[in-house]
């Protein structure tokens, strides 16, 4: 698990190194180059654009709404209803369809950010009667959660501090431990992270575009005139600019880069200020461990890199003067079309994934991402479809921001030839002058496991999960869902 998180990581950076560097190069090319006749300059040219029109525009009713719950304190009420339904006629339905109908979360809450204090309340309703409630409680760094019938009158909580020692207690290795965070800082993530400087593009520029070039000869750019491309069913008669790398080429360019990179200190100060925002371990945060994971990057880079062992492609499609579309093609495996649109307050994100390779789990995936944004709401649509047989469709609508009384609503709906299962959320939030009577986290009324030695929370943690365990059990059986089992 923690492999596959770390590698993840990685990955993210190389993608956060990969887009910085072709686009400040593109850049280059694009604003340094008076002639724009040969296929390598037009090809950054039109990267430069296309890349360009996904810029993240600044949001200022999305930032207010995040001060303004900050600095004011505020309630909040909703409800969670979730729907199932299976035309498949093979399975027995109508009990689960109708326990789902009757089904619901209910969450109440309250939250004062600039005093660190917060109090939920999250009830799941059978109809009217109540399955399970669930409490849980934030007092400055102590987090805890609280249901009576598990552990009575009493809140299970954790000090969000020296969290080193705590996982040790668990038995978790200290070659682990080191490499996580002693405290879990909070991160908001704001468009500041995608902001590069003038200076900071410039330097860019001047580093890699060299380094690129060494690699890249002029034979691995070519360009293809009168090429159709349909894009939501409109045509597109464009002109066509290519790069091309076999998977040695592709490898040497990673490697390259990234010896660059390594004594690169201002490029290395960029990636660690974008980390810290996105709230990573030292390993991307300090400058020193950043070389260190490059290093280890590079001496992974061929059994990482097996996927472009066929080589990449990287396709740029203009018309009339503007890039309309941009496809990634890693050879023998997928083939990555992307294009981007913006009309008024509403701009729409397109990809689909076509499968080259023989494993054919799927032909094509398409994803649609719909950002609709004014003073006073946010809309975003997220739509995936996968080979026209499996969907999934996520909206979230946030109205009246900018005033005391906001509204949300988050529907969800999964479905493929037979069974379709949505959720759907509607709640409120309103800001207050002032909040009283919080329940405060202390040690007369919360266990907090951080001041546990490790023979006690050998005994309390099992404890704590085989009632759990029992709880759970019992409401599925109250529920119908199973059947009680003899001993």
């Amino acid at each position: 698990m923690y492999y596959g998180k770390k590698k993840g990581i990685i990955i993210a950076i190389v993608v956060i190194i990969a887009v910085i560097i072709l686009l400040g190069v593109g850049l280059f090319i694009f604003l340094k180059t008076d002639l724009f006749k040969s296929n390598e300059n037009l090809f950054y040219k039109y990267l430069g654009e296309h890349l360009e029109s996904y810029k993240i525009e600044e949001n200022s009713s999305i930032a207010d709404l995040q001060i303004q719950k900050l600095e004011k304190p505020y309630t909040v009420t909703g409800e969670l209803t979730v729907g199932y339904e299976d035309t498949s006629g093979l399975h027995e339905t109508e009990k689960i369809t109708e326990l789902f109908e009757n089904l619901k979360l209910t969450i109440d809450g309250k939250y004062d950010k600039s005093n660190q204090k917060e109090n939920t309340t999250y009830k799941l309703l059978n109809g009217t009667q109540e399955v399970f409630r669930l409490d849980t409680a934030t007092t400055e760094n102590v987090y805890g959660v609280k249901s009576d019938e598990i552990v009575q009158n009493a809140y299970i909580g954790l000090r969000n501090d020296n969290l080193k020692v705590f996982l040790q207690k668990l038995g978790m290795e200290s070659d682990v431990t080191q490499l996580l965070p002693d405290k879990i800082e909070k991160t908001n993530i704001d468009t500041n992270i995608f902001k590069i400087s003038n200076e900071e593009i410039e330097h860019i520029q001047n580093t890699y575009s060299p380094v690129i070039s060494n690699i890249i000869k002029e034979g691995n750019y070519s360009k293809q005139n009168s090429v159709t491309i349909s894009l939501d069913g409109q045509h597109y008669n464009c002109n066509s600019y290519r790069l091309d790398l076999t998977g040695e080429e592709t490898r040497n360019l990673v490697t390259a880069i990234l010896t660059e990179l390594q004594q690169d200190s201002i490029t290395l100060n960029l990636i660690s200020t974008k980390a810290k925002m996105l709230g990573l371990t030292k390993e991307y945060t300090e400058i020193n461990e950043l070389t260190k994971t490059i290093q280890s990057l590079k001496s992974k880079l061929n059994s990482s890199m097996d996927i472009f062992e066929s080589g990449l492609s990287i396709v740029v499609y203009e018309n009339e003067g503007k890039a309309v579309a941009l496809e990634v093609i890693i050879k023998n495996q997928q083939k990555y079309t992307i294009y981007n649109k913006k009309n008024g307050n509403t701009q729409t994100l397109n990809i689909k994934i076509d499968n080259l390779s023989s494993e054919k789990i799927y032909n094509t995936v398409n994803i649609t991402i719909v950002e609709t944004i004014t003073s006073a709401q946010v809309a975003y649509q997220l739509d995936i479809d996968i080979d026209k047989i499996v969907t999934a469709n996520f909206s979230y609508t946030s109205s009246g921001i900018g005033t005391d009384k906001i509204e949300n609503q988050i529907n969800i709906l999964v479905s493929d030839e037979d069974v379709s299962i949505s959720g759907n959320y509607i709640g409120n939030i309103e800001f207050k002058d002032s909040i009283d009577d919080f329940i405060e986290l202390n040690n007369t009324n919360t266990a907090i496991l951080n001041d546990y030695t490790k023979e006690q929370l050998d005994a309390f943690i099992p404890a704590v999960v085989q009632r759990a365990v029992t709880v759970f059990y019992e409401k599925l059986i109250n529920l119908g869902i199973v059947q009680t089992v003899t001993q």
